[in-house]
Formats: C-alpha cells, structure tokens, sequence
C-alpha cells in the first residue's frame, strides 16, 4: 500500500517543484528582443518565436491598424493587460513589452508590439523564453491578439 501511494504521490510533488521553483528560474530571461529600425528585433530560434519582421523565417502578418487613434492603440494596451497571465513590463513610445505566463507550468513568454503609424500597422512578436519549440502557442498568441485588436477597433 505504501509502495501505490509513494508511486502516486511523487509526481505530484516532481510537477509542483517544476511548476513552483524550477521553471519561473529558468524562464527569468527575457527573450524580448525590443525595437529595432524597421520594426521588431529578429527571432533567435524560430521553433519557438513568431514576429511580423519579414525578413524572419517565422515571419506573419502585422496586425492591420490603419487610421487608428491614441484611444484605439491605448484601448488594445489595456484589453491585452487585462488578460489572465499577462503583465506590462515595459513602454517606450510606440514600443510596449508584455510578460505572458502559461497556466498549467508557469512558464514566462515575451509579447512585443510596435505602433508602425507611418505604415497603419502594428508589429508584433511573441517568444518563448524556455525551451526549443513551442508547438504553436505563440502563433496561436498572435491570433488572440490580432482578434482582439479588430474587436477593440469595431
């Protein structure tokens, strides 16, 4: 009996220590890549980053933000803001940087945007922090936000 609840219990106790101490350390480092001159910063790993920069091999489309105000892009900022898991850890004019945490592991991820006013669009990257792939959790990012974005602008 002993043996069947030793069994049971260690991984609930190797996933807590994972989930609690282990992951957020190694996810620490930022893996933002910031501003550079013609939009986001390139992707270091592309199994594991998505950007709008279109010389990335991971490249997609920036978000669609033509004739849009102060109101609309500070109305994005904030509904992303309020989204469970994410954190505004940086704004330099048109520049801001988010900080996502998965649910289920905690893991830390990067959300990048650019207001490019000149062009009506907003660029984007979202990145992970940990790991070598990310089996589609950062495109799938880049569509809730690129939804949220036509919602914010209706």
């Amino acid at each position: 009996m002993k043996t069947v609840i030793i069994i049971l219990i260690t991984p609930l106790i190797v996933w807590s220590l994972l989930r609690a101490l282990i992951v957020p350390v190694l996810s620490s480092k930022t893996a933002a890549g910031g501003a550079v001159e013609n939009g986001l910063a390139v992707c270091k790993r592309a199994t594991n980053c998505v950007t709008s920069n279109a010389v990335d091999p991971n490249a997609i489309d920036a978000i669609a933000f033509e004739d849009a105000s102060e109101r609309d892009w500070q109305g994005l900022l904030d509904a992303i803001g309020s989204l469970p898991g994410f954190t505004q850890r940086a704004r330099e004019g048109d520049y801001v940087h988010f900080e996502s945490r998965t649910p289920l592991m905690n893991y830390r991820d990067d959300l990048e945007l650019l207001w490019q006013r000149d062009h009506g669009t907003v660029a984007i990257r979202s990145a992970s922090r940990l790991g070598i792939r990310d089996f589609g959790a950062n495109a799938d990012r880049v569509a809730m936000i690129r939804k949220l974005a036509e919602l914010q602008r209706r």
